[in-house]
């Protein structure tokens, strides 16, 4: 398969994670000042399986001008810290189990849809 239609492929499968999690699936975010400018400290959600990985990738992509479009809202630097502190959201009812965190699930086992949700692994290159 061709290196395109991969990577066509990881967006679409990206953009189907960002639309299943919405903006009540995000994690919040703490603002602050750092040399001057804006930065984001990212907070963790207890329920929501881990990610950062693809979240990072992404927002690495901003600042790719083959990737993304130089009009629309400068991206904003994020501390994604090794221990982020938790965030006071309440979970996302009704998402595939594969959006879950296993421990949390167990927990909370009316949560979840029925949807089946194919959690993919991917390299990211320079990430």
């Amino acid at each position: 398969m061709a290196r395109g239609t991969k990577d066509k492929e990881v967006w679409q499968w990206l953009s189907d994670v960002v639309d299943h999690l919405g903006n009540d699936g995000m994690s919040s975010e703490d603002s602050e000042e750092e040399d001057m400018q804006t930065v984001f400290r990212v907070r963790s959600l207890p329920w929501r399986r881990d990610v950062d990985k693809e979240l990072r990738f992404i927002d690495s992509k901003r600042k790719d001008p083959a990737v993304s479009s130089p009009r629309g809202a400068k991206p904003v630097k994020r501390i994604r810290p090794s221990n982020p502190l938790p965030s006071s959201r309440q979970p996302v009812h009704g998402l595939p189990a594969a959006f879950y965190k296993p421990q949390w699930l167990e927990m909370n086992p009316m949560a979840a849809s029925n949807e089946v949700f194919n959690w993919s692994q991917f390299i990211a290159q320079g990430v």
